[in-house]
């Protein structure tokens, strides 16, 4: 990483915040009229952990969140 908090192989993107990248996507789920599955208004779920952490077997380390349109 740059100085100035750029990527060095992409120097147009700015390097996301270190603590992001300790998260890994475990599951997503996106709202489907077809299954008649909507959350809100066409919004997606997801299960998150830290790295490593849901390989330990710890359901407490796996977090949810969720966002719609």
């Amino acid at each position: 990483m740059a100085a100035d908090g750029r990527r060095r192989e992409r120097p147009d993107r700015p390097c996301r915040d270190p603590e992001a990248e300790r998260w890994e996507l475990l599951i997503q789920v996106d709202s489907d009229d077809d299954l008649d599955m909507m959350w809100g208004d066409v919004g997606t779920l997801y299960w998150l952990s830290r790295t490593g952490d849901a390989a330990n077997d710890d359901p407490t380390a796996i977090s949810f969140t969720w966002q719609c349109c």
